[in-house]
């Protein structure tokens, strides 16, 4: 048989089992040796992946914390930059204080200036050098972050860049070419239309309907009987010598002439009454041929005969025996009078402050003398009645002021100290001074000025120029340093000084006879006739027809001085009203006596009182010759019936007429309509945004009103006014953001416009007002003085004149603030991380200028003004303070990204102590048990090895049996 060595069967399981054993023991050995269970993907895969995502995120927030805590350190050096910037802010402001104090020299000034700028210097190295790991723009931010609009106020007006409306003063009929420059102004300019009078000899127009043509004569008068006064000197007086200062009065012109005899030039007799030179008289016989020749007029005729003077009347229709000559007298006084100095203070003297009492820059509105609301005005004007202003100036604190200004005659800068020390004028700065209690007696024009225990009296000196001094006399509340400017030429200085008046003695009443053997004549006439049917009724549609034919055309008579004209207030589109309701000639009687103007005066008439009246019952023909009664001051009188009216009667000469003028005032017609559609791509509000049109008043090249059009006014918060010592500038702004087309945006300019052109405020007056027809989108500005304003004496070379543009002192800058924006990563996503800003800390931004448009120099303490806006005048702060405040407030913003650094940085520090631990939990290895473990294994392992050998000894044996 066969013998069979079969495998080893114990030997093989054994060295199974030690390979196990092994394995185990390699696996045990390795916990042991690195400490962690997870040793590899297969010791546990999601424990592994666990923990592999987790180391992950142990590292990102490793980084993390790097970053925050470098963020930290660089914002922590801006934040030291800005403490040495705030450090030296705060010695210069002190400087400031120091170079404010009076008792520094200019030298002084000059000497801590060089301080100062050295500060500003340092200022802005600290923002140029700070740097952080080579990074330099920490203090001088390369990113824009905001965009501030503020107020910049101009020393002198500059043009508004960008407010042009491009064409707008293209649609002009009157000027072939726009003028670059007018007035010294730069343009281009458009004028107005010039004041225009159309009268008898310039194709003056007619009024059909009355059967009126431009002019028309005063017929059938007839000479009555003359009287005769006469006056014998030799009953007045025995020689020339006791007619020296003797004064009389006699007829003139429907009026009468005041009189005195006098042999002395020398005398003053106050400008009240027209002297007759009898110096060259030896004899009453030469006195009385002397005063024949001086008194002979239009309406009497003086003749000498020996030492008997006769006044004989002439003039038809007079009422003969009417007319007489008295005596007159006036007591002799002296008076300090003068104190009238040039217009404007000398450059370099001081300024006054308002005293709080004389109101806003005027006394009375122009052209408004006896309807003016001045509510300081004592007595209105009437003829005969000194027109009269008081205030109580107690109480006006000490060195206050005001500009008290008669037109021709230049302006009184006044100011005004505790007490009562005397009226005092100095020709030096060209300013007056007087006690707020003091009594003193002063004129300014043909106003005179009392003071006396805080009272404070204007008077006309003049009854019968009342209306004129009232429209002429104006006051200004306190006025600037050296730049005061009157609205006319300089006049020469009047210092004060003592008249004597002399004594005027009456002329005998027994020296006078009036021999009243006149006759009445009858006066030449002219008859309106009203007596047509369509008159006598009171149908409002003949009433409209009249009405149309009248509006703009006045009436004037020759023998009155004064006319009445014709407007319609009731003309109007919508709420503006149209050029048929403005008056065209001058109404203003005393503008006419200032300036000479030689035109006709016109009273203005409405017709559309006439509408009432005819509502009322009244007939056409009634309600017409009222309202030229009421209106002109005409005498006028019914022809035929005085108990139905039916025509107008004008009384005179036979060389007298009725003349009808028409006229043109100065104005200038906007056509926004022609404008959009020359511009059909053009959108509103938009497109006309920041942008507007000026115009000049025709008088003063120094006022103008600017036109500025903003859509929507939120941007205007805190707006100074604008204009400055020498330039009257006024802008009115326009909201337009409702504007559609051109009819709503000549309403809206309207509207908002013309309130403030014929407003309370004085100042706002530069006479200038608005119509308009806003279906054709025409805006129409005007100046409401209806006479020629050549005679001024500054008035325009073109009178009045208009620019596309706003020209202003006070502009709207817009200052871009930057800042350096950074980023800390202070996680693993790119989109989530801290973005800090360090702000720009250079020196525009901490002085507030655009960049360019101003130097750190230019804020110095050279005057006294410059030092006022470096430290502010309450309640604005200096531009010291609003300095500080920004550096301080980039001082706390770093303070605050700090300590989101640092809270951020601990939130990383928590998340990071938190993962390390939970991942430990998930990787590392219990060292107990994997000691025992290993221990095990081990044993295990020698186990198995002896069993394999014991089991290997076993297939030996058997071996050698059969070799035996």
């Amino acid at each position: 048989m066969a013998m069979v060595v079969k495998n080893n069967v114990a030997a093989q399981m054994a060295l199974g089992e030690l390979r196990k054993n092994n394995d185990k023991l390699s696996k045990d050995l390795k916990q042991v040796a690195s400490g962690m269970k997870i040793n590899g993907a297969g010791d546990g895969a999601s424990e592994y992946a666990i923990s592999e995502k987790m180391r992950v995120r142990i590292r990102a927030l490793g980084q993390d914390d790097e970053n925050t805590k470098k963020g930290s350190d660089m914002l922590h050096l801006a934040e030291g930059g800005i403490q040495n910037q705030i450090s030296i802010l705060r010695t210069i402001k002190q400087k400031v204080i120091d170079a404010n104090n009076d008792t520094n020299t200019e030298t002084d000034r000059m000497t801590i200036q060089k301080e100062i700028n050295q500060g500003y210097r340092q200022l802005q190295d600290i923002a140029t050098d700070t740097d952080y790991n080579g990074r330099r723009v920490l203090l001088e931010g390369n990113q824009v972050v905001d965009t501030i609009k503020s107020w910049e106020i101009k020393p002198a007006a500059v043009q508004v860049e960008g407010s042009e409306i491009n064409g707008i003063l293209t649609y002009r009929q009157h000027e072939a070419t726009l003028y670059d420059t007018l007035d010294g102004q730069p343009g281009p300019f458009d004028t107005f239309y010039e004041w225009e009078e159309k009268g008898p000899t310039t194709g003056g127009p007619t009024i059909a309907s009355l059967g009126l043509d431009a002019s028309n004569q005063l017929a059938n008068g007839v000479h009555g009987t003359p009287n005769t006064i006469t006056v014998d000197l030799a009953v007045a007086g025995s020689g020339v010598d006791q007619l020296d200062n003797v004064g009389f009065a006699a007829p003139k012109d429907s009026s009468y002439y005041t009189y005195v005899l006098t042999k002395d030039k020398t005398r003053d007799y106050s400008a009240v009454y027209h002297e007759i030179d009898i110096s060259g008289c030896s004899t009453l016989e030469d006195v009385a041929r002397q005063i024949a020749s001086s008194v002979s007029n239009s309406y009497v005729q003086a003749t000498a005969a020996g030492t008997k003077v006769t006044f004989t009347t002439s003039q038809i229709g007079a009422s003969a025996n009417s007319t007489t000559v008295a005596g007159i007298s006036r007591a002799s006084s002296t008076q300090p009078v003068g104190g009238s100095p040039a217009v404007s203070a000398y450059d370099g003297s001081p300024a006054a402050a308002a005293t709080g009492v004389f109101g806003q820059n005027g006394l009375v509105t122009a052209g408004k003398d006896t309807k003016g609301t001045a509510g300081v005005k004592d007595l209105p004007y009437s003829p005969g009645n000194n027109a009269q202003w008081k205030w109580n100036i107690a109480s006006v604190p000490d060195g206050s002021g005001a500009v008290f200004r008669y037109n021709g005659y230049g302006a009184l800068y006044l100011k005004f100290t505790d007490g009562s020390d005397a009226y005092t004028y100095s020709s030096t700065d060209n300013i007056a001074t007087v006690g707020r209690m003091a009594t003193a007696d002063f004129d300014v024009g043909r106003v005179h000025i009392h003071m006396s225990g805080g009272a404070f009296t204007a008077t006309t000196t003049d009854a019968d120029y009342g209306a004129t001094i009232e429209h002429s006399f104006s006051v200004t509340d306190g006025f600037a340093k050296g730049k005061a400017k009157s609205a006319h030429a300089a006049q020469p200085a009047v210092p004060p000084h003592d008249v004597t008046y002399t004594a005027v003695s009456p002329l005998a009443e027994a020296a006078i006879t009036n021999n009243r053997a006149g006759t009445d004549g009858t006066p030449a006439s002219y008859t309106i006739d009203l007596s047509k049917s369509e008159y006598q009724t009171s149908d409002e549609t003949e009433l409209e027809k009249l009405i149309t034919d009248l509006t703009g055309k006045a009436i004037y008579p020759s023998d009155r001085g004064r006319g009445v004209e014709f407007i319609d207030s009731a003309a109007k589109t919508g709420t503006v009203p149209s050029t048929a309701s403005l008056a065209h000639l001058n109404d203003n009687a005393a503008a006419n006596r200032v300036l000479g103007v030689t035109t006709k005066i016109f009273g203005t008439a409405d017709l559309d009182t006439m509408r009432t009246a005819v509502k009322n019952g009244a007939t056409i023909a009634a309600a017409l010759a009222s309202l030229m009664q009421s209106a002109g001051g005409i005498p006028v009188t019914d022809a035929n019936d005085p108990t139905k009216v039916t025509g107008v009667r004008f009384e005179g000469d036979n060389t007298d007429t009725v003349d009808l003028y028409e006229g043109e005032l100065r104005h200038y017609d906007i056509d926004f309509g022609k404008w959009l559609q020359s511009h059909p791509d053009a959108k509103l509000p938009d497109d006309l945004d920041n942008k507007g049109f000026r115009a000049y008043c025709a008088t003063d090249n120094s006022q103008w009103f600017n036109f500025l059009l903003l859509n929507g006014t939120s941007q205007l918060d805190n707006k100074p006014a604008s204009g400055t010592a020498s330039q009257d500038i006024k802008t009115i702004i326009i909201d337009i953001s409702k504007v559609t087309d051109a009819a709503s945006l000549v309403t809206a300019i309207y509207d908002q416009a013309e309130p403030k052109l014929e407003g309370s405020d004085p100042s706002l007056n530069h006479l200038m007002r608005l119509a308009g027809q806003p279906d054709e989108g025409v805006l129409t500005l005007y100046d409401e003085r209806r006479f020629p304003v050549n005679t001024y004496p500054d008035h325009q070379s073109h009178g009045a004149k208009i620019a596309a543009g706003v020209m202003d002192n006070v502009i709207m800058t817009k200052r871009k603030v930057y800042s350096d924006a950074l980023i800390i990563q202070d996680t693993d996503k790119a989109d989530l991380n801290i973005c800090i800003k360090i702000p720009r800390t250079t020196i525009d931004h901490i002085l507030g200028y655009v960049p360019g448009s101003h130097t750190p120099e230019e804020y110095n303490v050279m005057t006294r003004e410059s030092r006022e806006s470096l430290l502010g005048v309450p309640p604005d702060k200096g531009t010291l303070d609003k300095g500080l405040d920004y550096l301080i407030d980039a001082n706390t913003l770093i303070g605050a990204q700090v300590n989101r650094l640092q809270n951020s940085n601990a939130n990383i520090t928590t998340n990071l102590e938190n993962t390390q631990a939970s991942e430990s939990v998930i990787r590392d290895a219990d060292m107990a048990k994997a000691m025992t473990s290993l221990i095990r294994s081990n044993i295990l392992s020698q186990s198995a090895q002896a069993m394999l050998a014991q089991a290997n000894q076993q297939g030996s044996s058997v071996l050698n049996l059969l070799q035996g």
